[in-house]
């Protein structure tokens, strides 16, 4: 069966079609048969151009290490150096973002990267950034953190304040961290400058610990 998937109106739990099919809202999101979208589209709900797409329309779309940037604009160096990740890449083996060894202080990198909202984009909703992210290591991890920030690039060039959610908690042996960025105000088309931050604090001053970023997908 064909089914298109549909953002639900705020506050709208269950849809009751005139078919007789009730469907439940998951995620902010239902995915209705054809034959009930215009039932759908005359209760509120809006229809997503993206298939399997969450409440903000997006497909999981990654963001490419290798368009990454430091915080200052330079590209990025193989290895990390004071503020600023190191790009990995082994073609058919794995690529990712190193932060700088941390031991007995406390490192603090930054990479940058812009993200056009597309067509599909259902103006106003939040957006999903998971960043996968590890320690790497023998030293003893004190507050070891990743934040993914956001800001609204506007016509002239200038930015907004940051819209992405705080920082959280990196797993020493990886997990995958989900950032909301708030979409209030959002619409197709505006431009987002992301900014992907790890903090690594060692506190044993005997063997080195860092960072490493294994993928970074907006949702």
């Amino acid at each position: 069966m064909t089914t298109v998937n549909m953002v639900a109106p705020p506050g709208t739990s269950v849809f009751n079609a005139k078919s007789g099919t009730q469907y439940i809202v998951a995620n902010g999101v239902i995915a209705c048969a054809q034959g009930d979208v215009p039932d759908a589209v005359a209760a509120g709900f809006i229809a997503s151009q993206a298939p399997n797409s969450g409440a903000s329309g997006l497909l999981s779309t990654p963001v490419p290490f290798i368009g990454m940037k430091n915080a200052d604009g330079t590209t990025l160096a193989t290895s990390a150096a004071a503020g600023k990740f190191g790009l990995s890449v082994t073609p058919g083996t794995s690529t990712g973002l190193a932060g700088e060894a941390a031991q007995g202080n406390t490192k603090t990198d930054d990479a940058v990267s812009t993200f056009v909202l597309p067509a599909e984009y259902v103006a106003g909703q939040n957006i999903t950034a998971s960043v996968n992210v590890a320690l790497t290591g023998t030293g003893v991890a004190g507050t070891v953190t990743a934040q993914m920030k956001a800001f609204q690039v506007k016509a002239d060039g200038t930015m907004g304040s940051n819209i992405g959610s705080a920082a959280q908690a990196i797993v020493a042996a990886g997990s995958t961290l989900a950032f909301m960025i708030t979409g209030t105000g959002l619409k197709p088309g505006m431009m987002l400058m992301l900014e992907l931050e790890a903090i690594v604090q060692e506190t044993g001053a005997t063997n080195p610990i860092h960072a490493v970023v294994n993928s970074i997908v907006l949702s």
